[in-house]
């Protein structure tokens, strides 16, 4: 029996050396695994990082572009107002000439029109009364 346990103990110290063997070979392939998914989280990281940066700046440039475009439209919007508010004025000023002139004008028709009116009517009416006499007298001298 003794040397059937020695072999048995043969048996299992070397199974048990294969076994060591197979797990240093496990352990060697899983640290490797371990340190290439460590490079390339690095490396993802780094990426991301880079793509975040790029990111960051197309944003800060977009916001420059705008405040300087809100600007542009600040100052137009400006400019505009001035500008609206000097043809105002302008159209004002010519209101305030032009209604005196219109009152004026409102005025000497009002006073002038009645009494010409009132010359043509009587213009009229003579030179209906010379033509009338006119014929009259001519209508004798037929005769």
């Amino acid at each position: 029996m003794d040397t059937e346990f020695k072999v048995i103990a043969i048996i299992v110290i070397v199974l048990l050396g294969l076994m060591a063997v197979f797990l240093i070979i496990a352990l060697k392939s899983l640290n490797k695994l371990l340190h290439d998914t460590a490079t390339s989280i690095t490396n993802m990281t780094v990426d991301l990082t880079k793509s975040v940066n790029r990111v960051t700046e197309d944003i800060n440039e977009l916001k420059d572009n705008l405040n300087k475009s809100l600007m542009s439209i600040d100052s137009a919007t400006k400019q505009l107002t001035v500008t609206s508010k000097t043809i105002d004025d302008g159209f004002q000023r010519a209101f305030d000439v032009i209604e005196p002139v219109e009152q004026l004008v409102t005025n000497v028709y009002q006073r002038v029109a009645p009494p010409l009116n009132y010359l043509s009517l009587i213009i009229s009416g003579g030179s209906k009364a010379a033509g009338a006499f006119i014929n009259a007298f001519a209508n004798r001298k037929r005769k």
